[in-house]
């Protein structure tokens, strides 16, 4: 049994729980009071015996399930609970081989993600890393903001570089050792 499946397999309850929660969000449409409610379930359900590294059945990574598919509150309550311990990788890919995006990739790209500027701005707090190239085509955060047109997001992701020569700039991020290129 791989590490992949073992981890699955250990924090199998904490996902059933966090799918469920998901089921309750998208269907019908819950007010703001239920969507408070929900989220609150899903922070209690974070706070329990979640493990940060974790990936679902589909190569989700927790922290990647959560930006897509939770509020604000949601992600704040992850980086409370997880965001100092040594075994959190905020850059931590998806289990998908074609293409291996971050956390920070999928709420750059997706649309649809609820309360996504405050999301990406807490990401660049945590130390996310925008040049971090997917596994498909190279791109990184800052391609896929700039697909969008997301002038927002894409000033978010560049502030933490901003005054910064290009050596400075990728010397700052490879020194974390982030991903392939």
């Amino acid at each position: 049994v791989s590490v992949t499946r073992q981890m699955f397999l250990a924090n199998y309850p904490i996902w059933a729980k966090l799918v469920a929660l998901r089921g309750e969000l998208w269907t019908g449409n819950p007010d703001q009071t239920r969507r408070r409610q929900i989220s609150k379930r899903a922070i209690k359900v974070i706070k329990g015996r979640a493990t940060p590294l974790s990936f679902n059945t589909l190569g989700d990574t927790m922290l990647g399930y959560l930006v897509t598919n939770f509020d604000f509150a949601v992600i704040k309550a992850f980086f409370r609970q997880f965001g100092k311990r040594k075994d959190f990788e905020i850059d931590q890919r998806d289990n998908d081989e074609e293409t291996g995006w971050t956390p920070l990739m999928e709420c750059v790209f997706r649309g649809d993600v609820p309360d996504r500027l405050p999301k990406v701005e807490l990401f660049m707090k945590f130390g996310a890393c925008p040049l971090v190239k997917d596994l498909e085509d190279g791109h990184t955060a800052l391609h896929l903001a700039v697909q969008r047109g997301d002038v927002e997001v894409l000033k978010l992701l560049l502030k933490p570089i901003e005054g910064l020569s290009e050596e400075e700039a990728r010397e700052k991020y490879s020194v974390k050792g982030k991903g392939k290129g």
